[in-house]
């Protein structure tokens, strides 16, 4: 015989057959309680309120203006026809319940709101780069006197050396010699020398001169040619190179110039004074004599020049030596015959012959010894003429060599100031020349400002100032920036302003509050020291929430989530992280300061992105290719990791959090993303021909009592139920299918709520229960057989009646209507395949069909 006990009610798998359905689906599931292994009904809903036509947004506080808590669920509930994602902060304001809010098209800027109405942009707009003024203080500083005396000051003391330096081009002796003849550079003394002045023309200024007689020059043999020598009146003038040009000056002229120099404007109290007195000028003109006078370079040249020229004059003007004398006169011969014979025939010579033969032999000597004398006398002419044109030609070099270094000297004094510093030094520089100076100590320094909120959040600091050069007595003028929107401070309810500058030290450098200030103070004048400064520090990575500027796609097809430029899908996270996205990147803030979006802290996809939402602490991130995981326990510590799946989602309203993962629309299914992947949990309920009809774009969904709520526009519309804690057991829930609108879980409360038409309407929570229906799939026999009893063991009533149908080889067999917990009759009847269908708004705990009373005694 045949027996039938339905007792598990599972759920319905609406693209496998009914003969292949078995003992683990159901052909309908409706309307019933999911997680309940029993034939349990849903409650039916309440009106809460109206709505917007059209509202896909509905959102509750959990507190009202006063910061009460609303426990009471018909507390008003507020709606938008724009999609919106709304969460609240993790700040220290639960009074006011201060939530964020993002357009999920991204066609508005992201918002902030609270209880009391406050309605305003997320973010603080940042200011544009301050206009800053450096107030310098009058003062005399130890560089500025530096620089000045050996700057400008160093410069007019050259000028006034070139100015009274003797010229050299018509001046020849007095840049020569002094008053007294006296070489300024050569020898110590002329030694009996004349001076050209002495000589007369055609004497050179560079020479000092031997004056000697016509006979002298002729006595010693003088080579006049030879030396050079200048014809006198009544000699000859030896010239000898002894007087080297040097560069004097005009002293009572210098010191004078010197005395005339003032301090500049720019020196404080000093500024008209002289900057020297007589004594230092005095000082002054006696190191520039000093630095052009003979030095110890010229020593041994001046040593050598003063021994020669005193060998020159000894020479030129006493050098003597022994004359030849006169030449012998050579005897004449006599007159009378040399022999004449005596009387014995005998030779006899004539007594003046031998006399003649004496005197020509005495003559003979005398001309040896003439010649000999001669030739000693032309040799010490020679050598004496040697002498002075040898020392004629050492002095020369002697005196260039001396002139060359001059020259140097007076180039090296007068080229430049670098030498006129070092005599301001012997003079006793800064400190005795300038006097008392203020010892400068300069702070190169730049400034930001940021602007401060009613709700004291801080915004980005502003572009970085020009950078001043500010020493510890000036003082710098900050201008309050504009907003760099262009909007008024008021606009964005700014109401302070922080000004920041940077402070640096030997050991760190770092940025430090200067002072905070009422937005209606125009400028600050900033005169403190450094270690006045606050250690608060600006958040240079604050920036406001990100958004695309659509310039970068001109021309460009825009990007598949939309035109629209601003930050979209916001999503709560632990550790007080909220995340956003656009485009394909996301977004976070920083932790607690909801306002605050580094961009260091961005991750982006590969795909698009279409949603988020966040369990346990990881973020599921939709896109149009591979889902995401993003984990981090802080914002700059985020890691994605892309899911080796395929499944992209499908819309961004299908994705709900649930326990142990995250479940959304693909297009091949619904999907269950966890730590161990991504599974299509609806791929053996639902074909994806019977998943497309649906329209998976269309969905939304949300989670109450660990039930997903679907609901889609496609193939008519509906509301699929579904439970991955119970099996993946699905079922269908009449909430008003394509009229629903948008779905929203109050966690406070407990509550789900659907926007149908203008209708709020509380799910759910009704007095009565839904008109449930549970039907099987078709059991085949091995035989014809007959089925002769129905019991439902529930708690039906003549109120509550539960209908029971029973089809049999594809015919309604029979239908019946039970009020209470007696058995009824089946018609006679034998069939292979059976179904049977259960209606009611009663909960039932099992239905038994059986052939007999023993059967049915037994079950």
């Amino acid at each position: 015989m045949t027996t039938y006990k339905l007792s598990a009610f599972p759920g319905e798998a609406p693209s496998v057959s009914d003969r292949a359905l078995g003992a683990n689906f159901a052909r309908e599931h409706f309307n019933l309680f999911l997680p309940s292994a029993e034939f349990w009904p849903l409650a039916t809903d309440r009106r809460h309120s109206a709505c917007l036509a059209g509202t896909r947004t509905l959102h509750r506080f959990a507190r009202d203006a006063s910061g009460a808590v609303v426990q009471n669920p018909a507390a008003p509930i507020r709606s938008w026809v724009q999609e919106l994602s709304l969460v609240k902060g993790q700040i220290n304001d639960e009074a006011t319940e201060r939530t964020y809010q993002t357009t999920n098209d991204g066609s508005a800027a992201p918002r902030a709101l609270d209880v009391r109405g406050n309605d305003r942009l997320l973010g603080v707009v940042r200011p544009v780069k301050p206009t800053v003024t450096l107030q310098v203080v009058d003062e005399f500083t130890t560089e500025e006197a530096k620089t000045w005396l050996y700057g400008d000051f160093a410069e007019l003391v050259r000028a006034d050396l070139l100015a009274t330096v003797i010229q050299h081009e018509g001046h020849q002796e007095a840049i020569r010699w002094d008053a007294s003849g006296k070489a300024y550079a050569g020898a110590t003394s002329n030694y009996g020398l004349s001076l050209s002045t002495a000589v007369g023309s055609g004497a050179s200024a560079g020479n000092l001169y031997a004056v000697v007689t016509a006979a002298r020059a002729a006595a010693c043999e003088m080579d006049t040619t030879r030396l050079g020598a200048v014809k006198t009146a009544s000699g000859w003038a030896i010239p000898l190179a002894a007087m080297p040009f040097s560069y004097p000056f005009r002293r009572p002229a210098l010191v004078e110039a010197l005395q005339q120099h003032e301090f500049p404007d720019t020196a404080g109290e000093r500024s008209g004074e002289t900057v020297l007195t007589a004594d230092q000028a005095s000082k002054l003109a006696d190191l520039v004599e000093a630095s052009v006078a003979p030095g110890s370079k010229c020593t041994n040249w001046r040593s050598e020049l003063d021994k020669l020229l005193k060998e020159f004059a000894d020479l030129a003007l006493s050098k003597s030596w022994a004359g030849a004398g006169t030449a012998p006169t050579k005897p004449s011969e006599p007159k009378v015959a040399q022999y004449h014979f005596d009387s014995d025939n005998n030779a006899i010579e004539h007594p003046d012959w031998v006399q003649y033969r004496r005197d020509l032999e005495a003559y003979y000597k005398a001309l040896d010894a003439y010649t000999d004398s001669k030739s000693d006398a032309s040799a010490q002419a020679g050598s004496f003429n040697a002498r002075l044109v040898e020392i004629q030609q050492r002095c020369s070099t002697l005196v260039s060599s001396i002139q060359t270094q001059l020259a140097s000297q007076y180039i090296a004094a007068t080229g430049d100031t670098a030498v006129i510093g070092t005599w301001l030094d012997q003079l006793g520089g800064v400190a005795d020349l300038a006097g008392k100076t203020v010892e400068r100590v300069v702070d190169s320094r730049f400034y930001v400002v940021a602007f401060v909120t009613d709700w004291g959040e801080e915004s980005e600091p502003s572009p970085i100032s020009d950078m001043l050069e500010v020493d510890q007595n000036d003082t710098v003028t900050i201008q309050r920036p504009q907003a760099m929107t262009g909007e008024q401070h008021a606009a964005r309810h700014v109401v302070k302003w922080r000004i920041y500058r940077s402070n640096a030290s030997a050991a760190a450098a770092a940025w430090q509050l200067v002072q905070e200030l009422q937005i209606s103070v125009a400028s600050f004048l900033d005169d403190k020291k450094g270690e006045e400064l606050d250690s608060l520090q600006p958040q240079f990575t604050w920036a406001a929430p990100p958004y695309r500027m659509d310039g970068q796609y001109e021309g460009d097809n825009k990007p598949s989530v939309g035109a629209n430029p601003y930050l979209r899908g916001l999503t709560g996270m632990p550790n007080g992280i909220m995340a956003g996205f656009i485009d394909n990147t996301v977004a976070f803030c920083e932790p607690y300061v909801p306002y605050a979006w580094p961009v260091d802290y961005q991750v982006t996809t590969e795909w698009p992105i279409v949603g988020m939402a966040v369990f346990d602490q990881t973020l599921f991130v939709g896109t149009a290719g591979n889902p995401y995981f993003v984990t981090g326990a802080h914002s700059a510590q985020m890691s994605a990791i892309k899911l080796d799946s395929n499944q992209s989602c499908s819309a961004r309203r299908s994705i709900v959090p649930v326990q142990g993962g995250v479940l959304y629309a693909s297009p091949d299914g619904l999907c269950l993303a966890s730590p161990g992947g991504v599974q299509v949990v609806t791929r053996q309920l639902i074909a994806r021909q019977d998943w497309q009809r649906m329209q998976p774009s269309t969905m939304f969904a949300a989670e109450h009592e660990g039930v997903y709520y679907l609901f889609y526009a496609g193939a008519g519309g509906g509301c699929l139920a579904f439970s991955a804690q119970d099996g993946a057991k699905l079922g269908h829930a009449d909430l008003g299918g394509a009229t629903v609108t948008a779905v929203w879980v109050d966690r406070f409360n407990d509550l789900m709520y659907v926007a149908r038409g203008q209708d709020i309407l509380e799910c759910f929570t009704g007095d009565a229960l839904r008109s449930a229906r549970w039907r099987t799939g078709l059991a085949t026999q091995g035989q014809q057989l007959p089925l002769a009893w129905a019991k439902v063991y529930g708690l039906q009533d003549a109120q509550h009646p539960i209908t029971l149908r029973l089809w049999g080889d594809g015919q309604l067999q029979h239908t019946a209507r039970f009020t209470d917990l007696q058995p009824q009759r089946l018609p006679p009847g034998r069939w292979l395949e059976h179904q049977v269908e259960i209606e009611g708004a009663a909960r039932v705990t099992s239905v038994v069909l059986c052939s007999t009373t023993e059967e049915l005694r037994s079950v």
